[in-house]
């Protein structure tokens, strides 16, 4: 039998082995004919490649199924047949679909493959999962066409024949990819030399000098959740959120803030943009007007504040304007109109903006985002704006119509704003008073310098609309029919160009020949496993010196620098994590990199000591970022699953008796076994808003139970920061641990009354009053309740000066944790596990890895509302309130009585002869 199944695998690596020669035969086939570019033979080359392809996975799909598969256990998947036609006769035919890909999604070919190129290593599916996944090709075609359609998943799904959740999935994936490869290329206000080049087109424009932008706010009709929808409300009563903007004479976008819920003012989302950020701290070109230098500027709206970079229009509060101050209001108003026309554009090109968004709010501002990258790149190409477009958007302005900003009149106005206005109010007053004598009939057009003049002068001038088109309107027909005639030879040259369908063709057939083989390599061995020699497919080199210099080779001060232990105790992990044999290579979605077990070691305890990236871990440990956070995971898992029993434990009968007489000894409260009390660690992704504790930040809550030497003998962490102390109490084990432990009693027998004390937990005032749990008084009505109260806080001191210790080795549960919430719990277990092996090692603790941080102030404790009534507790702590006045009375006698100088200087000379006076 194994003779037969070597010989089965000598003949299948054979024939891969054939067919891969005849694959690379065919590749410098290609090669050599590439420079004749002749279409017969590449259409030839393409349709021999597919058949061949179509025929060797048919065969190859019979054989594994007859030799192999039968004999190894696989798991079938059910997969609903979908038709995606559509989007092959848009994307894969050979006619020329010009027309139907513009309209169903507004740009040419040409753009869409400069996107697929842009966003192939962001979105390409991996390797193994090329058959079950969309290709980056199909992935952008059904984001874009949610965007510019704004139709539900299903109607999508139904268009491109793939499921509603993976619209979904295509759909965020583009947009991150989108704002990661083009935010800061294509969205970025103006240089110095592009200011004055935007200037000078404003100012032929409207006659303002030194516009740079304009700026202006849009909304976004959204749908919250119904407890938060109230909030999301804008002054028309219809949930919205906002899209502030900065717009240059190209309609391009030029500074975006998005994000803030509809009820907010203009005011303040300028506040929070980072407009001012720019024009303080940078010198923007100026030009002298009237005498005055005066710098670039932004126009906008009266609901704006005025500054000397943000100009508005005069408002008629009190007095009517005057005709110098409404005619630079005509002039602002056409500057600004280049923002309305922005947005205009975007709303019209992409139909997902002109109805209510219903996809999660936290990721409606990448959709922004997005639209208005995809808005610039398509303006900069110069692709096609159909006017029919805004025709359409007439239903969704009436139901969603833009809210009307209220003027701001108080603190925003400045001098400084004020004093550039009225510099610009007097210089078009000065410029163009001469056109108001102008005859407009004895005006000749004759060229496009005349024309330019007459707009110059109509924008000055009463002369109605229809009046201008009487007496302009068939000279600007003729100008209008030779444009149309040039962009109409334009395109007909532009489909001529047969050197960019090669280049197409020649690419998509080099991608689907390097697929081809790279999905045939992965199946091999998957299959065939180490019977087959694998081949390592663009695996870069790693340069790993930083982690050799500090752990194979430096000494224990350096380590105890970077990992917080010496080499000792790093060996002994590397042990209890060397009993984790799963081979990490053969985990699906890790990348095809071997870890050894001291550098997943390493990469773990770095990892926590520090708070690093994943990112950064790679670099600094020569692997990839995902080897990097699967290493860590792994490792965190291990430490828990085999060293928390052992480490972490609560004592139970003889061990709780000797804590509560060390504890006794140190605090002088009686039968005290320990300190419980809660931390809460900051965390980034949380799920929901049931992580957000009092102070307003995410959070996740640890639970812990310390002995008297800063041991960590209890921890739970798996609770959301909103929750209280009864509640996190009631879901622990700490309740059932005393109800069902055999601690040892001792018996009180009080006046009244009798009670059996078994050793208990002390804890702050956030906790309820327990037999198992004493609080302090909450109203001290007597001088021993004080004292009992004074010696309880002192001892919970103890509790807080163990978890600075536990933060500052750990520097990890000082900054926002970024990973899945779901392995939170494990890290912060893993850290207090750690934390005790190093504690019983007694590893030296720096105080100066104690730095303050803004997590470190722990949210403001408050009493627990549901308070049980709880006779024997109550009983328990006025026992522990006498036995620990008794045992300070006791203390207070053993001390020497107090004797003044003379009464010692007696005592000196009365020993000296022997004797004693009876008074002494």
């Amino acid at each position: 039998m194994e003779d037969d199944a070597e010989m089965k695998r000598i003949a299948i690596r054979n024939m891969f082995t054939a067919y891969a020669a005849k694959q690379v035969e065919l590749s410098k086939q290609y090669d050599t004919n590439r420079k004749k570019r002749c279409k017969i033979f590449l259409q030839r080359l393409r349709y021999q490649l597919k058949r061949n392809g179509e025929q060797h996975q048919k065969e190859w799909s019979e054989i594994l199924r007859e030799q192999l598969l039968d004999s190894v256990p696989t798991r079938k998947f059910w997969k609903l047949n979908r038709s995606d036609q559509w989007y092959r006769n848009m994307f894969e035919s050979e006619e020329d679909n010009a027309d139907q890909l513009f309209e169903h999604f507004r740009l040419d070919r040409a753009t869409y493959d400069i996107l697929v190129e842009a966003l192939n290593p962001d979105m390409a599916p991996h390797p193994l999962l090329v058959s079950q996944s969309c290709s980056t090709e199909k992935k952008v075609a059904v984001a874009i066409y949610k965007l510019i359609n704004g139709s539900d998943y299903a109607s999508v799904g139904e268009q491109f024949g793939v499921h509603k959740a993976t619209v979904k999935n295509c759909l965020f994936q583009f947009c991150k990819a989108m704002v990661k490869h083009f935010m800061d290329a294509e969205i970025a206000l103006p240089t110095a030399d592009e200011a004055l080049e935007i200037s000078s087109a404003f100012e032929e424009k409207c006659d303002l000098p030194m516009v740079i932008g304009a700026l202006g706010l849009l909304h976004i009709p959204i749908t919250p959740s119904g407890s938060e929808a109230k909030n999301y409300l804008n002054s028309k009563k219809w949930s919205s959120l906002t899209l502030q903007a900065v717009v240059d004479h190209n309609h391009l976008f030029r500074h975006i803030t998005c994000g803030h819920i509809g009820c907010t003012e203009e005011s303040a989302v300028l506040a929070d943009s980072g407009l001012y950020q720019h024009f303080e701290n940078t010198e923007m070109p100026a030009q002298m007007i009237n005498g005055n230098p005066v710098q670039g500027y932004i126009v906008t709206e009266p609901t704006y504040p005025l500054l000397p970079w943000l100009i508005h229009g005069y408002t008629p509060l009190n007095n009517a304007l005057t005709t110098e101050e409404q005619t630079f209001n005509d002039h602002l108003a056409k500057a600004k109109a280049a923002v309305d026309q922005g947005f205009t554009r975007l709303r019209a090109r992409f139909g997902i903006l002109q109805r209510k968004i219903d996809i999660d709010i936290n990721f409606v501002p990448q959709i922004l985002l997005t639209c208005c990258i995809l808005h610039n790149i398509l303006e900069k190409r110069k692709i096609k704006f159909d006017d029919e477009w805004i025709e359409q958007m007439t239903a969704a302005d009436q139901k969603y119509p833009q809210p009307d900003g209220s003027i701001v009149t108080n603190y925003t106005t400045s001098v400084e704003g004020e004093t550039v206005r009225d510099q610009l109010k007097d210089h078009i007053q000065s410029k163009y008073m001469l056109f108001r004598s102008i005859d407009y009939s004895q005006v000749i057009l004759r060229s496009a310098s005349s024309i330019k003049q007459m707009y110059k002068v109509a924008l000055v001038s009463s002369m109605s609309v229809k009046q201008f088109r009487r007496e302009y309107g068939a000279l600007l027909d003729d100008l209008t029919r030779e444009q149309t005639e040039l962009c109409e030879r334009f395109e007909s040259l532009r489909r001529r160009r047969h050197i960019i369908f090669y280049k197409r063709l020649r690419y998509k057939i080099k991608c689907k020949l390097e697929r081809h083989r790279e999905e045939w390599i992965e199946m091999l061995r998957k299959t065939l496993h180490e019977n087959v020699p694998s081949q390592t497919v663009g695996r870069p080199v790693r340069d790993d010196s930083w982690y050799r210099s500090r752990f194979l080779d430096g000494d224990d001060a350096t380590l105890l620098a970077t990992i917080r232990m010496d080499r000792r105790t790093y060996l002994y992990l590397v042990d209890v994590v060397r009993g984790d044999s799963t081979p990490q290579s053969q985990e699906i979605l890790a990348p095809r990199e071997t870890v050894t077990v001291e550098k997943r070691c390493a990469i773990g305890l770095y990892k926590m000591a520090s708070g690093e990236s994943f990112s950064q871990l790679g670099a600094r440990f020569g692997v990839h970022k995902l080897t990097a956070a699967n290493s860590f995971y792994r490792f965190c898992s291990t430490i828990v699953t085999r060293l928390r029993r052992n480490v972490i434990r609560l004592p139970a009968e003889q061990e709780a008796l000797k804590l509560a007489v060390r504890f006794e000894k140190n605090t002088g409260l009686p039968r005290v076994m320990g300190l419980i009390g809660m931390m809460h660690f900051p965390i980034a992704n949380a799920p929901n808003n049931s992580y957000i504790n009092g102070d307003g930040w995410a959070s996740m809550i640890l639970q812990a139970v310390i002995d008297h030497s800063g041991l960590i003998r209890f921890a739970t962490s798996n609770h959301a920061g909103s929750k209280d102390a009864y509640t996190v109490l009631e879901e622990s084990e700490v309740n059932n641990h005393f109800n069902h432990s055999e601690l040892p009693t001792e018996f009180y027998i009080g006046p009244d009354d009798q009670a059996a004390v078994k050793p208990f937990l002390i804890g702050g005032r956030e906790y309820p009053l327990l037999p198992h749990l004493i609080t302090r008084y909450p109203a001290p009505e007597s001088r021993e309740e004080l004292l009992f109260n004074k010696h309880l806080d002192a001892a919970l001191g103890a509790f807080d000066v163990t978890m600075r210790r536990l933060m500052a080795r750990w520097n990890i549960l000082r900054r926002r944790m970024d990973f899945d919430p779901l392995t939170v719990p494990r890290t912060i277990v893993c850290c207090c596990i750690l934390h005790n092996i190093l504690e019983r090692r007694s590893i030296p603790f720096e105080m100066h890895w104690i730095t303050r941080d803004r997590y470190d102030i722990q949210p403001t404790v408050k009493p627990p509302e549901r308070v049980v009534a709880q006779p024997d507790a109550e009983v328990i702590r006025d026992w522990a309130k006498r036995r620990l006045v008794i045992r300070l009375s006791k203390d207070e006698a053993k001390k020497a009585p107090y004797r003044t100088a003379q009464q010692r200087i007696y005592l000196r000379k009365t020993s000296s002869r022997g004797y004693r006076s009876p008074g002494s």
